[in-house]
């Protein structure tokens, strides 16, 4: 130690006491969980927003519980908006037994935030607070300690419009790590919004000192067996063999999937293993008999931290512990792997370039060049346009199964099996996918894609690891960075799954998003502009409402409703409508000839055509 160091030492040992150098408090990123889902709760409107009845059916979700995702902010929250409240999309019991939309203090909607905050010894806590911004309608802090006792107190009700919790103190005396848990609830549909909550201790914000989370790698090779291509290519792939998932020209990128039939029934398949190099380092996964993990061929325990492969990647644990959930980095950062093993049913598998212009890259999840269209190159041979029929896809497929002699798979090699059809979800007996839908809706699936996978696996497999598999893929979606997740549009899914219509069932156009015709000739949009428009699909203007005499360009959501109208809002004020309401069970579809017509009992009731606005 030289004299300089040691004096600047010791100057630091007199200017600050010891319990200081010792308590550096620190915290982790907050976490989001988006509950379950709009409750129908009759409440006292006498009481107020946020009063303490309005946490009667509040449920905290487990510290593990594969529903936290990363919140817009994660050192701030920054959650909700004006527009954000779900509660005006829910119906509720009326007086006369009817339902209705519904309204304050009827029902009740908990997103929950949690962080971990460390206590180290040493630490003299005389005030501990959290301290909120721009919070609607409520909030309620739980602290748990490192037993799991939750600590709940009535000070820790903040209801709207107030600025924080009284001191909490007397529950973080003891060192340790404490999980803090906020229960905001949204109890009237006029908005949901947390912007800001912040830990104080002693009067003083405590940051956010962990590092910035691995890059999210979405699954993209998933359930029995999806495939979402990082450029936006959905298709189902149930063939057995072993796969390039993805590879690059050279060796420095090697992802490998072995697929296999589901043994109670082999019309899909699942991935029960995985190999990839990375860089010069050769890695192995293994569902069966039990989880394994081969490191350039030598057996390793699996990691509980951040492991560091001889070439310079790296393994990092997910720390859920409901679930083996690894990402995989390449050394120089420029490409991202993932492996989740869900018990002994399956593996869901990942692959995703993380930077632009390094490599080319070929395989079953397609080029990643970002567009979905050519996905489907056949190796050393055609480029297939999707969606591809059972003999081009079987031809796809065939042609990235792995050679005997490029196999980075130990052992014999999975029989090849050739699918004879493509078996979708609409082909599965209709009671036994009604039940599996329910499964996967109550459990919080609801993205339509992520939906309509696990119906098709719990319908095809009985199998409920399948629910969790889409539950991670929806939130791997949502929280992943542009260049690796699956886009949004759904004119991209539409184009390849199939078109949304007929709309039978609630449902809310996207903005900027493009719904196909069924002959996909055609689309139907809520512009950013605010105007609801049929195109054709080279974007010539078909129907629009800008000349309906109404203020359409205040427009931010539109409605297929229940009760058979097509609305759009300004938030929660209603602007256009087909004034269809009444007409319960109606149906919205686009036909060949890029009229809209909502469709009641057989017959048209209204039609675009026939609404043409001078």
């Amino acid at each position: 130690m030289t004299r300089n160091t040691l004096s600047s030492l010791l100057l630091a040992l007199l200017l600050f006491p010891a319990s200081d150098l010792m308590a550096q408090v620190t915290r982790t990123d907050w976490q989001m969980h988006k509950g379950q889902g709009v409750i129908p709760l009759k409440l006292d409107s006498g009481m107020g927003h946020g009063a303490q009845e309005a946490y009667a059916r509040a449920d905290i979700p487990s510290k593990d519980d594969p529903g936290w995702v990363a919140p817009p902010n994660r050192e701030t929250i920054n959650f909700g908006g004006g527009s954000s409240s779900q509660i005006n999309k829910a119906m509720c019991p009326a007086a006369d037994g009817s339902r209705k939309p519904c309204g304050c203090w009827e029902a009740v909607d908990y997103t929950y935030f949690q962080t971990f905050v460390t206590v180290p010894p040493g630490t003299e806590v005389k005030e501990f607070t959290i301290a909120f911004d721009g919070m609607d309608d409520g909030s309620r802090v739980s602290i748990f300690d490192e037993s799991g006792a939750e600590k709940l107190i009535e000070s820790s009700y903040v209801k709207l419009g107030g600025r924080g919790t009284t001191n909490l103190a007397q529950d973080v005396q003891q060192p340790g790590t404490y999980r803090v848990v906020i229960t905001q609830v949204d109890d009237c549909p006029t908005g949901n919004t947390l912007r800001s909550a912040k830990v104080v201790l002693n009067g003083k914000d405590i940051p956010n000192t962990a590092p910035p989370p691995t890059t999210p790698v979405v699954p993209n090779s998933h359930g029995d067996v999806h495939i979402s291509t990082p450029d936006g290519l959905v298709f189902d792939f149930q063939a057995a063999g072993e796969f390039y998932l993805v590879r690059s020209g050279g060796p420095e990128v090697i992802v490998q999937a072995r697929q296999e039939m589901w043994e109670e029934n082999p019309k899909v398949s699942v991935n029960t293993a995985a190999a990839m190099m990375v860089d010069g380092d050769k890695l192995e996964f293994y569902l069966k008999p039990e989880h394994t993990l081969y490191i350039n061929d030598k057996r390793t325990d699996w990691p509980s931290s951040q492991l560091t492969l001889p070439k310079g990647g790296t393994i990092s644990p997910s720390g859920n512990n409901a679930r083996r959930d690894l990402t995989i980095m390449w050394p120089d950062g420029s490409f991202g792997a993932r492996v989740i093993m869900y018990g002994t049913s399956h593996i869901d598998l990942g692959a995703a370039k993380m930077k632009d212009g390094v490599r080319n890259y070929g395989g079953i999840i397609g080029n990643l060049d970002g567009n979905a269209q050519n996905d489907m190159k056949v190796r050393y041979g055609d480029q297939l346009t999707p969606p591809a029929n059972i003999t081009d896809l079987n031809r796809f497929g065939d042609s990235w199964r792995v050679p005997a002699g490029q196999s980075l798979f130990r052992g014999g090699s999975t029989a090849p099996v050739k699918p004879e059809r493509q078996i979708t979800v609409m082909d599965l007996d209709a009671e036994k996918r009604a039940e599996a839908k329910q499964t996967c809706q109550q459990a919080g699936v609801t993205d339509k894609l992520a939906l309509g996978n696990c119906t098709y696996d719990v319908a095809q497999t009985g199998h409920k690891a399948f629910v969790e598999s889409a539950k991670v893929f929806e939130q791997a979606t949502k929280a992943a960075p542009p260049q690796v997740k699956v886009p949004g549009d759904a004119a991209a899914r539409a184009a390849i799954t199939g078109s949304i219509f007929p709309i039978s069932e609630r449902f809310e156009l996207e903005q900027g998003a493009k719904y196909f015709s069924e002959s996909g000739l055609h689309y139907l949009s809520l512009q950013d502009d605010g105007n609801l428009v049929v195109k054709t699909v080279d974007d010539r203007y078909v129907w629009g409402i800008q000349n309906s005499g109404k203020e359409w360009s205040r427009n931010n959501r539109a409605f297929m409703q229940e009760d058979g109208n097509l609305v759009t809002y300004d938030g929660n004020e209603p602007i256009w409508a087909t004034d269809t309401y009444g007409k319960a069970g109606a149906t919205l579809t686009l036909t060949p000839a890029g009229e809209l017509h909502i469709i009641y009992r057989g017959k048209t009731i209204w039609n675009s055509a026939e609404t043409e606005y001078k």
